[in-house]
């Protein structure tokens, strides 16, 4: 079952058009997987910080998506000086490890509700009984 569908989505103030959101939606809920150690899945309902956190990750994958297939896949326009032409572009705000950093920030923020769903060690103490059975 998916975390998140287009409506929740649009609601949630996502703005990728619902022909694109499936792939972006995928690569968010697999994100999100593999950060909580996939104890979403044990859950009877998705909490509302999961689906925002999706949200916010979805528009992070599009703005790079887009920012990437502008100039080229040379990325934003950083400088440019007419000394007879000199461009210099800057794609570093979208690179894999700028985008893994923000989606981890992203969720010790917004999942910092639900401090159980990040645990990493393999007895999580007794509040986060319902995550790890």
């Amino acid at each position: 079952m998916p975390h998140l569908n287009y409506i929740e989505y649009h609601k949630l103030g996502g703005t990728v058009d619902e022909s694109a959101f499936p792939i972006y939606a995928i690569q968010a809920e697999n994100y999100v997987n593999h950060i909580t150690n996939n104890k979403i899945s044990r859950l009877n309902e998705i909490p509302d910080s999961v689906k925002l956190l999706e949200t916010r990750i979805i528009s992070l994958l599009f703005q790079a998506d887009t920012s990437l297939n502008s100039n080229n896949g040379l990325g934003s326009l950083k400088s440019y000086s007419n000394g007879i032409e000199s461009f210099s572009y800057d794609n570093s705000q979208f690179s894999e490890e700028n985008l893994n950093l923000k989606f981890m920030n992203l969720a010790k923020v917004l999942l910092s509700g639900e401090p159980c769903l990040l645990c990493r060690k393999v007895r999580c103490d007794e509040r986060c009984n319902n995550y790890s059975k």
